[in-house]
Parts: C-alpha cells; structure tokens; sequence
C-alpha cells in the first residue's frame, strides 16, 4: 500500500510492464498526461494505445532493457496538444525472487521548459560570440582606417619640411609633423588596447 501512495504522489510519470510490453502499472501523472484511465491502459501495449513511430522507438527502448538487463536514460519526446513534450526517461528491469528480468518499469521527468531553455542559452551564447567578432572586425578595421590617413600627412609633411619649404616653415612643418607622430603614437596604443580587450571577451566568451 506503501508502494502505491508513492507512485501515485509522485510528480513524474511513472509505469511498468510485463515482459510481453502490456501496462501492469502506470500513475495519475500518466493518465493525466496521456488522457487516459488506468482501466483503458492496463492489459494492452503501447502500440495498441498509440500506433505510431514515436511509440515504436520507444518500446525499442524498453526491449534494450529486456536484452542488457541494464538501466538506460533516455531523451523521449512526444506531441501533445500544446506541443512537443521532452521527457528523460529512466527505464530499468525489475527482477524476482531468482534474479530473472519479470517487468520493466520507466520513470519519465518532464524536462521540456529546462531544454527550452538551455537552448535559448546557446542561441544567446552564439549571438553573443557574433556580435563579439563583428566588434573584434570593426575595432580592427577602423585601426587601420585610423592609421592610413595619419601614415599620409606625416609623409606629406617631411616631403614639404625636405624638399620644398623654407626654414621658418619648416619648423612649423615640424611640429606639425611631432604632433602628428604623438598623437598617432596614442592611437596605435589605444587602437591596440581595444582590439586587445575585444580579443579577450572573444576568448572569454568562447570558453563560456
């Protein structure tokens, strides 16, 4: 009696079956999830409740269990009326007295809001990831833009100092061209900085 209240409280749904694959035993949560009663499900199998592919694979499942002996997980799903349902579903052997394989029983979790959102984590992960390199291209791009132009009116400006200007002009050219080269200097070295920076939350984020 003991055992029954368990299965009947339990959140999960929950089912055995005889080694021929006919229902023994199955819970409120499974009759409320299939929108059957225990007395439409007990005696038959699957097949003759649900005669379709998803229900093959999984009695191809429960038939594993019968041939190992052994204790799988599986990733189940089915269509419900307000959609696809995932379920992880333990199924295992149930032995006698003698240690032979007498039922099977299946322990099924609803896990289908938790999958939902493990993959909106890695739709957000791998927008993430793109915007990131979009970010690393442009910072990179525009350190080149930056660079050209300033590499052009620096030697426009030694041409003018050498070759064309007198003295007086020349030391203005000069300190046109010192002022050029220091503010140049500092945006090489913030230019590098960012993409730097954006390389690491590149990285940072990949390893997320």
């Amino acid at each position: 009696e003991r055992f029954r209240s368990i299965i009947a409280n339990s959140p999960t749904k929950i089912q055995i079956k005889d080694t021929e694959g006919r229902y023994v035993l199955i819970n409120k949560v499974y009759e409320i999830l299939f929108g059957k009663t225990e007395e439409e499900i007990l005696g038959k199998t699957a097949l003759d409740i649900f005669p379709d592919d998803h229900t093959r694979l999984f009695m191809a499942h429960d038939q594993a269990v019968l041939d190992t002996g052994q204790t799988i997980e599986r990733v189940e799903q089915r269509e419900w009326a307000d959609g696809a349902h995932t379920f992880l579903t333990v199924k295992f052997p149930i032995r006698g007295s003698g240690g032979k394989i007498e039922a099977r029983g299946a322990i099924g979790t609803d896990i289908t809001e938790r999958k939902a959102a493990e993959e909106k984590i890695v739709e957000a992960m791998k927008d993430a990831q793109l915007a990131n390199q979009a970010k690393t291209e442009f910072l990179t791009n525009m350190s080149h833009e930056l660079r050209t132009p300033l590499n052009a009116v620096i030697g426009f400006s030694n041409i003018l100092k050498d070759e064309i200007l007198g003295h007086s002009v020349t030391n203005n050219i000069a300190n046109i061209r010192d002022n050029r080269e220091y503010q140049t200097s500092r945006i090489y070295s913030r230019s590098f900085k960012i993409i730097a920076i954006s390389r690491i939350n590149r990285d940072i984020a990949n390893i997320s």
